[in-house]
């Protein structure tokens, strides 16, 4: 008999006295106490099988819950972040707008999604003095034109304002001022002439004047076509 073949016959006495079970199937099921030898598979009748099954499911349904709870904190995290970000954002820019002002902002805000110049512009002045129907809101939209105030909100507005909507919403305002101008009745303008001739009246428009003089150049070339119209408009009226 060779080495081998002794050492093969040892091997086996071993397994042989250990009990071990060296079959094909063996690998089939790790825990021998809980399967069926004759078919490699567990025998779900037995109650330390069931054991290790509810176990199993056990620890996957609780590492299932602790993946949803970890996905929560990071989404309520992450909504907090951006409350209290928009938050410091927006105290952030209402400390550089003067509140005298914030009404034309708001105003100019919410109608800026509007794509047509006189549609906005419209859209603008209705959310800021109401219907542009009634006489007497259209004067007070052409009277705020010499407000310092008034003065004050289109400038903040104007530089604010999308680059690509600019210039298409100044010119707006001067069609808008040059059609104030056509459809006034001789009354209007009548009560017009009286405002701009009293004391109160010129010292309104002197410091107006002063007011669009104290701009930069490029703001006044931008804004030219409106002062233009306005001009005209109490050149107009003051006309018996």
């Amino acid at each position: 008999m060779t080495t081998s073949q002794l050492k093969n016959g040892f091997l086996r006495r071993i397994m042989a006295n250990s009990g071990y079970d060296h079959s094909p199937q063996t690998h089939l099921c790790p825990d021998t106490t809980a399967c069926n030898h004759a078919g490699g598979e567990r025998d779900w009748s037995r109650p330390e099988v069931r054991h290790l099954v509810a176990a199993r499911d056990s620890e996957g349904k609780a590492m299932t819950t602790k993946s949803h709870r970890s996905f929560w904190r990071i989404v309520a995290a992450a909504t907090l972040v951006l409350v209290v970000g928009g938050a410091a954002l927006w105290l952030g820019w209402r400390r550089h707008v003067p509140r005298e002002i914030l009404p034309d902002v708001r105003a100019g805000l919410a109608a800026r999604g509007i794509q047509n110049p006189d549609e906005r512009l419209h859209k603008y002045l209705e959310l800021r003095y109401g219907s542009l129907d009634d006489a007497a809101i259209r004067q007070k939209v052409f009277l705020d034109f010499f407000d310092i105030e008034r003065i004050k909100a289109l400038q903040f507005i104007v530089r604010h304002s999308p680059e690509n909507q600019r210039q298409e919403s100044i010119h707006a305002m001067s069609r808008w001022v040059e059609s104030y101008r056509n459809s006034l009745t001789p009354s209007e303008r009548a009560v017009l002439r009286e405002k701009f001739s009293t004391p109160e009246g010129r010292s309104m428009l002197r410091r107006a004047t002063a007011q669009y003089n104290s701009q930069d150049v490029r703001y006044r070339g931008q804004t030219a076509g409106v002062i233009s119209q306005l001009l005209k408009t109490i050149h107009s009226v003051e006309q018996p």
